[in-house]
């Protein structure tokens, strides 16, 4: 596994210690670092580094030999998101992970869906999370928005037309509305080749082709 290298603004660039080498994450205030680490022995624990402090958590959902990769933080900085890779199988992981939330306080984890490793397809506003759910490696088949409102009430999203699919979601500046509808996410139609831009309003669900 790679090792972490710490670089400062000025000085020599060191490498972090071994159990803190993996996937990681710096939370939204940027003063913590989350960091995944899978052990030789194939056990994996997130850590949690502010200044001289470290917190350890066991990761649910996480059998031995299986890899974590971060996906993102929460805005309020107690949940992180995280893909389960099994067995560290990049194959496996090609084809969708299971995308979960760890709560920091209660150690309990929230299943968002399955989805591909692209934290592009992943967007937050608030408490309300988007993200591209769908098994298998093609980006342009079986893709569509699931919404989830922190820590894991979740709901599959209609697509505007059959036989498209929903990628790259994008909130509004701020979480604000972008006229008047909530998000925005590019529609591919894949039967045809087409492309169209959509957005919706959760609620309806309504679409409007831009």
């Amino acid at each position: 596994m790679s090792p972490i290298l710490l670089v400062p603004v000025q000085g020599k660039v060191q490498t972090a210690p071994d159990q803190l080498s993996g996937s990681f994450l710096w939370s939204p205030d940027g003063k913590s670092l989350a960091v995944a680490n899978t052990s030789r022995s194939g056990y994996t624990r997130l850590s949690t580094v502010n200044g001289n402090t470290a917190r350890s958590y066991s990761v649910p959902g996480v059998d031995r030999y299986d890899h974590v990769q971060l996906a993102e933080w929460w805005p309020n900085g107690h949940s992180i998101l995280y893909w389960i890779n099994p067995l560290a199988s990049a194959s496996m992981a090609a084809d969708g992970m299971r995308l979960l939330a760890l709560d920091l306080r209660s150690g309990k984890a929230h299943h968002l869906g399955l989805t591909l490793g692209y934290r592009d397809w992943i967007a937050i506003s608030g408490n309300r999370l988007l993200a591209v759910n769908g098994r298998g490696r093609s980006a342009f088949f079986g893709k569509h928005l699931r919404l989830c409102v922190d820590p894991g009430r979740c709901k599959a999203l209609p697509g505007g037309t059959a036989g498209q699919i929903s990628i790259d979601p994008s909130w509004g500046p701020n979480g604000r509305p972008i006229d008047g509808f909530d998000w925005v996410t590019p529609q591919l139609g894949y039967l045809l080749g087409e492309s169209v831009l959509y957005r919706t309003r959760d609620g309806g669900i309504t679409w409007h082709v831009v």
